[in-house]
């Protein structure tokens, strides 16, 4: 609706500025027209005049329906009117060659237009030898014909483009909202998915001990302190700066998964990623440990970061897959593979012949290609 708008208003500005155009461009010759038309009456270069500017602005106004043969149409009925009236106006109305030529330059399709363009030019010069006026004339109507179409067609083009770069801003402005609130759709899920998991098996946990008094301290000590890192996060999320470190994840992986009774086999890189990476495969990590707490029944994990000469690689394998059921490997694997995507990387998720879920995460160093990692 809003590009509609927008193209009805160029339309319209630009029939505007044709106007001032063709009144100008005719209206030096319309004291000839006048004495051409004498035996006829003034009324019929005006009708003709008022015409063939209705057709002009008819051609530049967007259609509210699509019709494709619209301005083929009104591109032959301008012709019609251009040709015509010089069997009764003769010279003076060779000044509307002009916006004939402006036309077809902006309605036909390459090289269409420039063929109609070069044809029209030359029509000029012709009819002028065929009338009975000075032969030296021709030169002068080719020359204010081609000038005169320049013009219409740079205005015409000029509106088109103005248009374009419009919706392209418009359409540059909704995809970058779109992205962010996919951003922080994403980040919400995965971050604080993972914190809101942490939250509930500690709070499990503190039931569970609620006659060892010491435990119970323990544990709604650390759900105080997962609530405040979550609260930190909404801050992150919201301000698009959230920063996490893979060894900060991989020890709390280690945490979370020993609290939910998981036999963690925790095994971090030899050499640590460079920092762009740490933020990625932590934020993957963390989702990749929501999801055996969430979707599994999982008591073993194997959680691996191997650094090699050209990427990195995170794969953690659980042995809790459940039979069945589309949650069996989680629901965050679409953001978890257009977190490795916008990296340069690549995400893959397979149930093995033994039953174990292997999450696997490969990102290139630098932008090199991630087939070096090893085996």
């Amino acid at each position: 609706m809003l590009r509609a708008d927008r193209q009805v208003r160029a339309g319209l500005l630009t029939s505007l500025v044709l106007c001032a155009v063709f009144c100008v461009a005719l209206g030096t010759a319309y004291p000839r027209l006048l004495e051409q038309a004498a035996p006829y009456g003034a009324a019929v270069p005006a009708a003709l005049t008022a015409a063939l500017l209705l057709v002009t602005v008819a051609q530049h106004t967007p259609p509210r329906a699509r019709r494709p043969h619209r301005r083929l149409l009104l591109l032959a009925v301008q012709a019609v009117l251009t040709y015509t009236p010089l069997l009764v106006l003769g010279e003076p109305w060779l000044s509307a060659l002009g916006f004939l030529l402006g036309a077809a330059l902006a309605q036909l399709p390459r090289p269409l237009s420039l063929y109609a363009a070069a044809g029209v030019a030359a029509s000029g010069p012709l009819i002028i030898v065929l009338l009975p006026v000075d032969n030296r004339l021709g030169f002068r109507v080719a020359l204010d014909t081609l000038l005169v179409g320049l013009v219409v067609h740079g205005i015409v083009r000029l509106s088109r483009l103005t248009s374009q770069a419009q919706t392209d801003r418009t359409r540059a402005a909704a995809l970058a909202v779109q992205r962010e609130r996919d951003r922080v759709a994403r980040d919400l899920h995965d971050l604080l998915g993972a914190q809101l998991s942490a939250v509930a098996l500690k709070a499990q946990a503190a039931e569970a001990a609620v006659h060892d008094t010491d435990a119970v301290r323990r544990e709604l000590a650390e759900i105080q302190h997962l609530a405040r890192t979550a609260l930190a996060d909404v801050r992150g999320v919201a301000r698009g700066r959230l920063a996490l470190s893979l060894d900060d994840e991989l020890a709390r992986a280690r945490s979370v998964l020993t609290g939910a009774g998981v036999t963690a086999e925790v095994t971090g890189p030899a050499a640590p990623p460079p920092p762009d990476l740490s933020g990625v495969l932590g934020a993957v990590l963390r989702e990749g440990v929501t999801n055996v707490l969430r979707h599994s029944d999982a008591r073993h994990c194997a959680i691996t970061v191997e650094r090699g000469a050209e990427g990195v690689r995170l794969v953690i394998v659980n042995d809790g897959v459940r039979s069945g059921g589309r949650d069996a490997h989680g629901s965050g694997l679409p953001g978890l593979a257009a977190r490795a995507e916008e990296s340069g990387g690549r995400l893959t998720a397979v149930t093995d012949a033994g039953g174990r879920f292997r999450l696997t995460v490969e990102l290139p160093v630098a932008g090199l290609p991630v087939a070096g990692l090893p085996v």
